[in-house]
């Protein structure tokens, strides 16, 4: 059904179904990506993009979606202004691992982080 009440037309209906057939086919691909890199079916990265018809963009959407979720489901919390100051807690902590030593752009970076879980800890 529409926002405004009214049914979907035929058209509309196969419309929907299609691009929810092609946003599912996008997540099967990335996923199959996501295995073959596990696997290391491939030589490189851009070869397992290849392969499956993934772009590097794509790709990396997927796994930002998929961390996010991760990330709310490991916390469970209901309050979207807590798991706003959670996520960037731990994006905070993601950055601070995989860049050792912190240079001046990842240091600006966490500084930010931290300023804006502060504010966020402050407006509740």
């Amino acid at each position: 059904m529409l926002p405004d009440g009214s049914k979907f037309s035929e058209e509309g209906y196969i419309g929907e179904e299609m691009l929810g057939g092609i946003e599912e086919g996008r997540l099967q691909k990335c996923m199959s990506v996501q295995d073959s890199i596990a696997d290391g079916d491939f030589e490189s990265y851009e070869e397992t993009l290849a392969a499956y018809g993934v772009s590097d963009a794509e790709y990396k959407k997927f796994q930002a979606e998929n961390t996010l979720h991760n990330i709310f489901v490991s916390f469970s919390i209901k309050d979207n202004h807590q798991m706003a100051k959670v996520y960037l807690e731990v994006f905070e902590n993601m950055i601070v691992s995989v860049i050792p030593p912190l240079g001046s752009h990842a240091k600006k970076i966490v500084k930010e982080l931290k300023n804006w879980s502060h504010e966020l800890e402050h407006e509740g």
